[in-house]
């Protein structure tokens, strides 16, 4: 299946011509979004609906033709567990004094400037997590999921990993790269095999109203 997964990218990127139409990739992206596609709808337990916003990033390729006849674009999402981050996000949440959640606050805000699109994942989800998914965050793991979208309808997701702060990302059936920098959000994406393929551009957030950490 992943092997197609990379095929199909090769045919899209070989074959003049394929599937073309009149809607940049970023037409497609914005009616997606604006069909409630990248909102995620959870059930509590005492059975109320609950929207949320996809916290993740959306990227366009620059210069690209095959980009812009298939309206490809990507969407991904980062996260990693850090104790200090969820300790002193359990402070900011809690009864604390309003000195120490500001203390807490600039822990948050130290943690996720240096990792800026990565989402921490917080102790009481890390309690809910398969022992070996969370066993992986706990020794400095990080997971990135990559989907891309042809023409409105995602085509596939994949799991990439890394360990670090810095550093590519590497997709877990080892036929994709996947790099971020995270200063200017500039990304790019590449397939191997026997013709490699290459995609570079911008990401910004999917719905740029989420706040990055909780406040007081």
């Amino acid at each position: 299946m992943k092997s197609l997964q990379v095929a199909v990218i090769a045919l899209l990127f070989l074959v003049p011509g394929v599937q073309t139409q009149n809607k940049s990739p970023r037409a497609y992206f914005n009616e997606l979004k604006s069909a409630g596609a990248f909102v995620y709808t959870l059930t509590t337990e005492k059975g109320e609906t609950k929207s949320t916003p996809n916290p993740g990033y959306v990227c366009f390729a620059e210069d690209s033709q095959t980009a812009d006849t298939t309206g490809l674009f990507l969407t991904f999402e980062a996260r990693a567990y850090d104790k200090n981050y969820a300790e002193a996000q359990a402070t900011v949440t809690s009864n604390a004094t309003a000195e120490e959640k500001k203390k807490a606050l600039a822990i948050i805000e130290n943690i996720q400037h240096r990792q800026p699109y990565v989402e921490f994942v917080p102790d009481e989800i890390m309690s809910v997590l398969p022992a070996e998914v969370a066993a992986y965050f706990r020794k400095g793991g990080k997971e990135l999921d990559l989907s891309l979208y042809l023409q409105g309808v995602k085509s596939w997701t994949e799991a990439f990993h890394r360990f670090g702060e810095t550093g590519g990302w590497k997709s877990v059936n080892g036929k994709m790269d996947f790099a971020v920098e995270s200063s200017t959000m500039r990304f790019l994406w590449s397939a191997h095999g026997d013709k490699p393929q290459v995609l570079n551009g911008h990401c910004e957030k999917i719905n740029n109203d989420i706040v990055d950490h909780p406040h007081p």
